[in-house]
């Protein structure tokens, strides 16, 4: 059996929040197949094959382990790339996780690269990028079938930049400051995942104009929340977007 006709995609809770770790509860996972039979096909095809049976053990180093061993035989490439990417996902590896799914986006299987441009989508998603994520759940949907297709579509009509709920990093009476903190910021934020810093502006208890420092959008406070506990980030709160 063709190894890319079992590769995973979905997994079942990840929608619109992650956990304080980013990581998915030990495979609730969507396989789009049963798993194949072993011992019928060659060794460089067999090492993709027990990359996803050690996946699908929770063994995510062991599954490492094979999928490498199926690149450096030249085999199933793009395949070990995107299984590389589920188990560096699955290790709270993000930037590792989206560098395998980008170079495994480039397979000329059209099912691979759907999944693993989807893939890109659920953590931009996750992170807060809503536009970055709907345009990659729209691109994946034209590579998908079936549920896949399905799911891509509806997540990329779900997505919007508009979240209730944002990331606040400050508070000041004075532009100018406002301005300076977003200076500072940008350094430390620029591999967030949050998108651009933005000054809002609101009017204080007192009636005074206040400039809100802030970063990200999310559906929901507990979203906004739990980005924040990831312990990251520079010291915020999550408030109520302007």
């Amino acid at each position: 059996m063709d190894v890319r006709s079992c590769i995973v995609f979905f997994p079942k809770g990840y929608d619109t929040r992650w956990n304080n770790t980013m990581r998915i509860p030990f495979l609730a996972l969507l396989l789009l197949t049963t798993l194949f039979g072993l011992g019928c096909e060659s060794t460089k095809t067999n090492s993709l094959e027990l990359s996803l049976q050690e996946y699908n053990k929770g063994q995510w180093r062991l599954s490492e382990m094979w999928a490498k061993k199926a690149i450096e035989n030249n085999a199933n490439q793009n395949e070990a790339e995107y299984m590389l990417g589920l188990c560096e996902f699955q290790l709270n590896n993000i930037e590792s996780s989206k560098r395998w799914f980008t170079k495994a986006q480039q397979s000329a299987n059209s099912e691979v690269k759907g999944k693993s441009t989807a893939m890109l989508g659920i953590i931009a998603s996750c992170e807060g990028n809503y536009a970055e994520a709907q345009s990659a759940f729209r691109s994946a949907s034209i590579n998908l079938q079936g549920i896949d297709k399905q799911k891509a579509n509806a997540r990329s009509r779900n997505q919007g930049d508009d979240g209730k709920y944002t990331l606040q990093f400050g508070a000041y009476q004075n532009k100018t400051n406002a301005d300076q903190a977003v200076v500072i910021l940008k350094n430390k934020l620029s591999q967030s995942g949050l998108g651009s810093i933005r000054i809002s502006q609101d009017t204080g208890k007192y009636g005074k104009t206040m400039f809100l420092v802030q970063a990200g959008h999310f559906s929901t406070r507990t979203n906004a929340s739990q980005r924040r506990e990831r312990g990251d980030l520079p010291q915020c709160i999550v408030a109520v977007s302007n």
